[in-house]
Formats: structure tokens, sequence, C-alpha cells
């Protein structure tokens, strides 16, 4: 086989929202420089988000279970980004604005 090996790390468990906040300041401080670092044990992977990044974000919500899944990918050649319009809201609260 040609190239290099696909190498993965992966993080799930049950940590409180402090830890959570720190975990998304970080993605988002390497996100802003271009380069998102992560290392578990042994493992690590250097990241380096090209220009134009594919969001996917889904938000559910049940009587006793609520969650929100964020994925981010991007390839190494440039993709069309979307215009403005087609964006997604997202902040802090729990109504929404009163047009």
């Amino acid at each position: 086989m040609g190239g290099k090996e696909k190498k993965t790390i992966t993080f799930e468990g049950t940590i409180d929202p402090e830890r959570v906040v720190e975990y998304l300041e970080h993605l988002t401080a390497g996100m802003k420089a271009g380069s998102v670092f992560l290392q578990r044990g042994g493992e690590y992977l250097s990241l380096h988000p090209d220009q134009a990044v594919n969001l996917e974000l889904e938000a559910r919500q049940s009587p006793n279970k609520e969650s929100l899944t964020v994925k981010l990918r991007w390839r190494r050649e440039n993709e069309t980004i979307l215009e403005e319009g087609d964006m997604l809201e997202i902040r802090a609260g729990d109504q929404p604005d009163k047009e």
C-alpha cells in the first residue's frame, strides 16, 4: 500500500462542563492558528485546517437527554464556501431572537 497510514485519536467520556469549554477553547485557538495538535497517551496527530472547512452540526432534545454533535472536516484542496445568508446562528441563551 502506498502513502501514509491512517491515524486516529478517539475520546469519549463524561467530563465537567468547564473541561468541555477548555477543550473547545483549545480547538478554537488551533483553528485560528491553522494547526490543531491532539495527544492521548503516546498517540498524537497534528491537523492543519484548510481555508474551507466543512461543518456538520446536529442538536437533539428529548425529555431525558440532550445532545450537540459537531463534526469538522476538510480536504487538502480548496472547497466552495457557503454564502453568508446560508449560515447558522449560534449564541448563548435559551430563547430565539424576537424579530
